[in-house]
């Protein structure tokens, strides 16, 4: 597991700005639709919207980068109900054991694989590994904690989905007796914003 300083490397602002894409409105649209609701979202909904998303292959396509320096992502919509993330994954690249706030969730592999570790929450802790491939999506409540990352042996794109909208994500580290928390990173914008506080710790 990395440390906190290592892991808060990966979550500077990048420049990425895809709401000056002609393809905004599209998506928007899509994923308002796919939500049909006026409220928070169930799980079933945030996965539909990642299916459908992810299905339209030429509105997320020209926009999703793999940077082998650190990971890659963008927040593509944004309401109150919920928001829409677009992640690239290059190979050896990972989150870090995390949670997703008060927010339920959903996300759906476009390209490559994805593995993922899921904690298990009992005594002793454990973590579950899962691999995800294109096609269904994976759906979650909340407290939800895994990492996700690309083992390869190719690139990854993935299609992420939460309800609230994402608004902070708490990191950890598994100890003998419990996952102990490390740092909680408030997300404000499209990229999460790290106090000097947190990347001081």
């Amino acid at each position: 597991m990395r440390a906190a300083r290592d892991l808060l490397v990966s979550y500077r602002r990048l420049p990425v700005t895809p709401w000056g894409s002609p393809n905004s409105a599209a998506i928007a649209a899509l994923v308002r639709s796919a939500a049909a609701s006026s409220g928070l979202l169930t799980e079933r909904q945030l996965g539909r919207i990642a299916f459908e998303l992810a299905s339209a292959e030429d509105l997320w396509r020209p926009l999703v980068r793999h940077v082998p320096e650190h990971r890659w992502y963008v927040r593509l919509f944004h309401d109150r109900q919920f928001d829409v993330w677009l992640l690239g994954w290059d190979v050896a690249q990972d989150t870090s054991l995390h949670d997703h706030g008060g927010s339920s969730g959903a996300f759906c592999v476009t390209e490559g694989a994805l593995a993922e570790h899921v904690a298990d929450l009992g005594a002793p802790p454990r973590l579950g590994r899962h691999m995800h491939l294109p096609g269904a999506p994976y759906t979650f409540g909340a407290p939800y904690i895994h990492n996700l990352g690309n083992e390869g042996p190719g690139v990854a794109s993935s299609i992420h989905a939460y309800s609230p909208p994402l608004s902070s994500m708490t990191y950890y580290k598994a100890e003998p007796r419990a996952f102990e928390p490390i740092v909680t990173i408030p997300v404000e914008g499209p990229e999460p914003s790290v106090p000097a506080a947190a990347a001081s710790a």
